[in-house]
């Protein structure tokens, strides 16, 4: 929602589409098919204000290093802005990464240098910062 009157939606269709093919009734048509539930059976429909097809695609680097440098993240992966892939692509590259780390220093515990470290590894609630930490 970009406010309580307007909102931005995406609509995924073939990659040779036209824009012209698209008028106003057909998107909402199409929204009511995708987006209709039995308490809802159309979306209210408004102005559209703009419009345009973009192109999306998902990429994922692989290996995702080069020499001693590691890619995680963004920097690793290509993906469009639905459906959170990029948090649980970087979430996954975390645990990956961590698995690795720990197996080329032979440790299962980190060692951190600061109490407030120690605590957010240990998972001890929001950090906080304060002279008795």
């Amino acid at each position: 929602m970009r406010s309580p009157t307007l909102s931005r939606l995406y609509l995924g269709v073939r990659t040779d589409e036209k824009l012209d093919e698209w008028s106003d009734d057909r998107i909402w048509d199409e929204l009511d098919v995708r987006l209709a539930t039995e308490k809802m059976p159309e979306i209210n429909r408004g102005t559209i204000v703009e419009r345009g097809i973009t192109a999306m695609r998902s990429v994922v680097i692989e290996p995702m290093r080069f020499g001693r440098l590691l890619l995680a993240g963004d920097a690793a992966h290509i993906v469009p802005p639905t459906g959170a892939k990029g948090m649980n692509l970087a979430l996954g590259d975390v645990r990956v990464l961590s698995r690795a780390l720990r197996k080329k220093f032979n440790t299962t515990r980190m060692h951190y240098s600061t109490p407030i470290q120690r605590r957010a590894s240990n998972g001890c609630g929001a950090l906080k910062s304060s002279p008795t930490t």
